[in-house]
């Protein structure tokens, strides 16, 4: 939830560009991320141009609203968390879950306390006194700005974690709970590294494209069902927006297949409701 200066600067230029190739559809398409990330339709385009435009604009200087409401949100969940431990990231240690129960409630408790990782020494360290509040975590569709970032939110949950726990606790490299943590923090980070090149490789080879969809999951479900044609649902509810599959994928078939043609579909937490 907080990152350094250098980060900041990084992430708001790299979302300026984003918005100049996202201009319309056409534009996108014609970017060096339009063959690969499309977006089934304007709709979605026009709500991720809204939140890019937020993160390049956000004041998240020391004092600012939005830094009061992150840091203060932290604060709150901290204190809420207080000592107990967390089983929810048991998942990552596999095999070994039994073995992660202290380490895993140990990260998940200083997550919340210093806003990075695991609260790992590498990260505290680069931040030390002039950290700023991430745009993408303080920016929402909560009402008056507040903070909403979820409160089972864990970065170590995506990440496989038995082979470093097998080292931790069956090859005799136990550590302090501190240490262990920034093992798997240092594990989680290589395996995100190793996935960025992987996908870089994949898109290099024209093998895959992301379509992109923001709005209520089982609207989009009926509307792929009936095709593209006359949109028969809303985007989503409370809103007047139709939900009409008009973006550039579910256009050009000669290109990338039809919308209700996919390998994957990720669908955020539908499944745990």
């Amino acid at each position: 939830m907080l990152v350094s200066n250098s980060d900041l600067v990084t992430l708001q230029e790299h979302t300026g560009k984003l918005l100049i190739a996202s201009e319309t559809l056409q534009t996108w398409l014609e970017s060096s991320s339009g063959d690969y990330i499309q977006f089934t339709n304007e709709a979605t385009l026009a709500e991720l141009r809204h939140y890019w435009t937020q993160y390049v604009s956000a004041d998240v200087s020391g004092k600012s609203k939005i830094d009061v409401n992150v840091r203060d949100g932290m604060s709150k969940r901290s204190k809420e968390i207080g000592t107990s431990s967390f089983a929810h990231g048991l998942r990552s240690a596999g095999p070994f879950w039994l073995s992660g129960l202290e380490v895993l409630g140990h990260t998940y408790r200083r997550y919340w306390e210093t806003g990075v990782a695991g609260g790992n020494t590498a990260d505290c360290t680069q931040l030390g006194q002039k950290s700023h509040v991430n745009p993408m975590f303080a920016v929402s569709s909560a009402p008056l700005g507040e903070f909403a970032v979820h409160y089972g939110s864990e970065p170590l949950l995506g990440f496989h974690l038995a082979e470093t726990f097998r080292k931790l606790y069956y090859c005799g490299e136990k550590k302090a709970l501190a240490a262990q943590s920034d093992r798997l923090v240092e594990a989680a980070k290589t395996q995100f590294t190793d996935w960025c090149h992987a996908f870089s490789a994949i898109v290099r080879s024209r093998r895959v494209c992301v379509q992109l969809f923001s709005g209520e999951a089982v609207a989009l479900c009926h509307q792929l069902q009936l095709g593209i044609g006359d949109a028969r649902f809303y985007t989503k509810p409370w809103k007047l927006q139709p939900l009409r599959l008009d973006g550039h994928a579910s256009q050009n078939e000669s290109r990338w297949p039809s919308l209700d043609r996919f390998d994957v579909i990720d669908t955020s937490n539908l499944g745990d409701h």
